[in-house]
């Protein structure tokens, strides 16, 4: 006090609970990062069973994440496919049978297979771990494109999809989930495998003759031994086969080398619907081949 006596008093007071520290998790900064270049997967029916492979990582890259203030702890990612749903309609068709390919997961594999008999026409597999896919065909699928022996086929877009599940740990342990997807449809393609002939001349044409002493009296002989065909269906196996013959000459009204006795000028060639026709400059018909 004013002539300095002293007194003293003490109290307490917890004040431990007043200090907060907020942690500091991961989060995801940009929607879908990274990615990369993506061939399509293609398979060829002239090669029936071989596999093909390509990376799909690149259609879902990997989100940005901030791993804030604790830092990268890891970050790791799975993949997966999916169909809309199981014995889905693919739009594909078995060439041999005629049936509908169907979709089904069996484990982390797509199959394609046939609607009655079960049989597998393709299967379709993924890595989880790096996207890497498989796709080998078992069987020969119908193009619809007759002029097209090398036409691709996809599935259809909304129909199978890849699905990458990201999932980023700080170094305390705080985790973020992040998920992402892309169709797979026109990724995934189906060549076509068409037939192949080999034509050769395997013989000499047969000789044709007619006589001036009756003239008017045709004579005939067949040249179809001349040839020879031989046809590979390929993978889509046997359709139908159809042979067609016909006569061609150099070009119309080329030179024979013959001439017409009554009136010495040359005879000239043309070609017609059924044949060759010999005639002469001013139309008169000196004699046809009708093949």
């Amino acid at each position: 006090d004013g002539d300095g006596d002293v007194a003293s008093a003490s109290a307490s007071v917890d004040v431990g609970g007043a200090f907060t520290f907020l942690d500091d998790g991961p989060r995801v900064v940009v929607g879908d990062g990274g990615g990369g270049a993506v061939r399509a997967l293609t398979v060829d029916e002239s090669s029936l069973g071989v596999i093909a492979t390509s990376n799909f990582a690149g259609l879902v890259g990997g989100p940005g994440i901030d791993f804030g203030a604790d830092g990268e702890g890891g970050q790791v990612s799975a993949f997966s496919l999916h169909i809309s749903a199981d014995g889905v309609d693919s739009q594909l068709v078995d060439t041999a049978t005629g049936e509908a390919v169907l979709l089904r997961m069996n484990g982390d594999t797509l199959e394609g297979y046939l609607q009655n008999s079960d049989l597998i026409a393709f299967t379709l597999s993924l890595d989880p771990i790096n996207a890497q896919a498989t796709l080998q065909q078992e069987r020969a699928l119908r193009h619809p494109d007759p002029d097209n022996d090398d036409e691709r086929l996809t599935l259809v877009s909304d129909m199978v999809w890849i699905s990458r599940t990201t999932t980023a740990t700080d170094g305390d342990g705080d985790s973020v989930v992040h998920e992402g997807s892309a169709l797979l449809g026109g990724w995934i393609g189906f060549r076509d495998d068409g037939p192949e002939i080999d034509l050769i001349v395997v013989g000499d044409a047969p000789t044709l003759t007619v006589d001036e002493t009756q003239l008017g009296v045709a004579a005939s002989a067949s040249f179809a031994g001349v040839f020879e065909a031989a046809s590979q269906f390929g993978a889509d196996g046997p359709g139908d086969v159809v042979r067609a013959y016909q006569l061609e000459v150099a070009y119309d009204g080329v030179d024979s080398g013959l001439r017409d006795t009554a009136t010495q000028q040359a005879v000239l060639l043309y070609t017609t619907a059924t044949g060759v026709e010999g005639r002469l400059a001013s139309g008169e018909i000196v004699f046809t081949v009708v093949l």
